[in-house]
This record gives C-alpha cells, structure tokens and sequence, in this order.
C-alpha cells in the first residue's frame, strides 16, 4: 500500500490499542485479509505489515479465510481444505514469519 494506506492501518490499530488493550480489555482482530486479484505479493507484504503492528499493540489476528481462492471480490482463501495444502503459501508464509519474526515492544 501507500504511505498513506499505512498510516491509515497503523492509526486504527493504535486506536485499538488506545481504546482496549491498554485498558486491559482483550482484543482479537476476527476478520483481516486481502482478496486474490492476481497480486500474491501485495497480499504478503500487507500480511507482513499487518500483522508486525498488530503484534507490537498485543493484537492477535485472524486471517479471513472463507474458502474462496478464485480471482476478485470476496475471495480471501488461503488454505484448501479438501486437499490439506496452500493456495498462497506467499501469504501463509508471510503471516507465520511476520508473527515469529516480530518482537513485543
């Protein structure tokens, strides 16, 4: 995304944090994710960024998976089901290092 898109991200997350988490009330992010338009490594690097905020606010997340993995709207699918393997290992990949990776403030 732009500069403008991540600042965008990191304000809302700070006002969860804000609003919640430092008043010691939990929070987890239910629905987060980026449909399939043919753009595999924009949707892993906004994994990567997503999820490097939200770890440093204490705010666990959960990738939107609705089972659709076509191209276009409302296609959040990650994990095949039926076959036990990755559409977009990219984005798998880029959601478990980014959590690994990132250290607690």
């Amino acid at each position: 995304g732009t500069d403008a898109d991540k600042a965008n991200l990191e304000n809302e997350l700070q006002y969860y944090y804000d609003s919640f988490v430092s008043k010691g009330i939990p929070l987890v992010m239910g629905e987060m994710g980026s449909t399939n338009k043919n753009n595999t490594h924009d949707r892993a690097e906004l994994a990567k960024y997503y999820i490097k905020y939200a770890k440093e606010r204490h705010i666990p997340c959960i990738w939107w998976d609705n089972g659709a993995h076509g191209e276009g709207a409302e296609n959040f699918g990650l994990f095949d089901r039926y076959n036990l393997n990755w559409y977009f290992p990219e984005v798998h990949n880029a959601l478990v290092n980014s959590y690994n990776s990132t250290s607690f403030k």
